[in-house]
């Protein structure tokens, strides 16, 4: 595949497995990437940036297409919605792209997945945009939820919701935040190097190093094709994790010979990161679901080398005799909507719904229900999601505290997507009796 068509029609393929299957962005593009890692740098940056652009900006990219087209896009086969949603991205964000080239592409691929009788429809819909995309405007703030909607590109529904914990300014501030790219966030693997030894190794790779205030075995990295192209990413010498969830781990207060059980851990960022704080003394212990999940934290505790910490397949809906105030610390970052991430994972924002957040919140309150006993006297709880929603969060912390007056809340964050970080939510606190 060295073709600009066959670029596309891989997209066009990864597209339709998103958006219409429903199937993650991150294990979409990873799957794909893997399998054409011959491929020239170029042509991979470019499969990337039109496939996340493009679910990135779908809200704004189905508001131009209806401007233009006789058939609204909800109504359009999928293949043909997906094909001009590809070439909208191209005509506003892709300046290099030539018009010539948007048009003739698009064309040809709906030809090639078999509509032929649609292509005059493709060719129509998308010169009509070029010819009008100086003078399409978009929506006022008159209209706030849609012009949030479409500026930001997040559902209207998912406005909505967000609409019912947050101001306006924050939620433009987090479609603000969505629609930038980030640095990766790394922090360093103490038990394998020093954070002056992975900066310097990063550098002279050619890699961008900035440090984050506050924490001097993290850093911001940029500038790299992949991680799996970095030997010391390889080699366990650090990993990922974002600076809002760092900043919840760190928040609890690790000390040495802890005992600490993670009741959703995958794929073991958390666990990872509270193992630093032991210092090589004390265990973890890594649970969740499936084995499948529990697979992913055993990959990265083996590349990192991570002795301390154990797995074990567990729901945590069911309880456990067993864990009853058997530890210090208890980590229970539990499944939520997964609003505060919609920068690194796009799609979310469009299979959300407001039944799926209703949901969430009781699971999260009966898995809080059952992992409350497994906290020592003394010890600590962190109740956390990546999510924005009041129901979510505080409403679920609320109830919890009035259910359970042994436990003094110590610290709450609500953390807002921004330049840096992802949007995420914690709640330490201590279990007295």
């Amino acid at each position: 595949m060295t073709d600009s068509n066959s670029s596309r029609a891989l997209v066009l393929e990864m597209l339709l497995l998103t958006l219409k299957d429903k199937k993650s962005s991150s294990s979409v593009l990873k799957d794909v990437l893997d399998k054409y890692a011959y491929l020239p740098k170029t042509e991979r940056a470019f499969i990337t940036r039109l496939y996340l652009g493009t679910i990135e900006r779908t809200c704004e990219l189905d508001y131009y297409l209806n401007k233009v087209s006789n058939t609204p896009v909800n109504k359009m086969k999928p293949v043909i919605r997906n094909i001009l949603r590809m070439g909208a991205y191209q005509v506003f964000y892709m300046d290099s792209v030539p018009d010539s080239a948007i048009c003739n592409e698009a064309v040809n691929l709906a030809g090639k997945r078999g509509f032929k009788n649609l292509k005059g429809f493709v060719n129509g819909v998308l010169r009509n945009l070029l010819r009008n995309k100086e003078s399409i405007t978009l929506p006022t703030k008159d209209n706030m939820t849609e012009y949030l909607s479409v500026t930001y590109s997040i559902p209207e529904e998912i406005i909505k919701v967000l609409r019912e914990s947050l101001t306006d300014e924050a939620i433009e501030s987090i479609g603000k935040a969505a629609l930038i790219e980030r640095p990766v966030t790394v922090r360093v693997n103490t038990y394998k190097t020093t954070p002056n030894k992975l900066k310097e190794k990063l550098i002279n790779l050619g890699i961008t190093v900035k440090p984050v205030p506050d924490f001097k075995d993290v850093f911001f990295i940029s500038g790299m094709d992949s991680l799996e192209s970095i030997d010391a990413f390889n080699e366990g010498e650090f990993f990922v994790q974002d600076l809002a969830s760092i900043k919840a781990i760190d928040a609890i207060g690790i000390k040495p010979n802890d005992t600490i059980l993670d009741v959703c851990a995958a794929p073991g960022g958390k666990s990872i990161s509270a193992s630093l704080y032991l210092e090589g003394k004390g265990s973890i212990l890594s649970r969740d679901l499936t084995d499948r999940k529990v697979a992913l934290i055993e990959d990265n505790i083996e590349r990192l080398s991570i002795d301390l910490i154990k797995t074990e397949s567990f729901d945590a809906l069911k309880y456990d005799d067993g864990s009853k105030e058997k530890f210090d610390v208890v980590i229970a970052d539990l499944p939520c909507s997964g609003l505060g991430v919609i920068a690194k994972k796009p799609d979310i924002k469009y299979n959300i719904t407001v039944k799926d957040v209703e949901e969430l919140s009781k699971l999260q309150a009966d898995i809080l229900k059952n992992v409350r006993d497994y906290v020592r006297p003394g010890g600590t709880l962190c109740f956390s999601t990546c999510t924005l929603t009041k129901k979510e969060n505080d409403d679920n912390l609320l109830k919890f505290l009035d259910e359970n007056k042994n436990y003094k809340l110590l610290e709450k964050k609500q953390i807002i997507p921004n330049e840096d970080e992802d949007g995420f939510f914690y709640a330490v606190l201590r279990k007295e009796s």
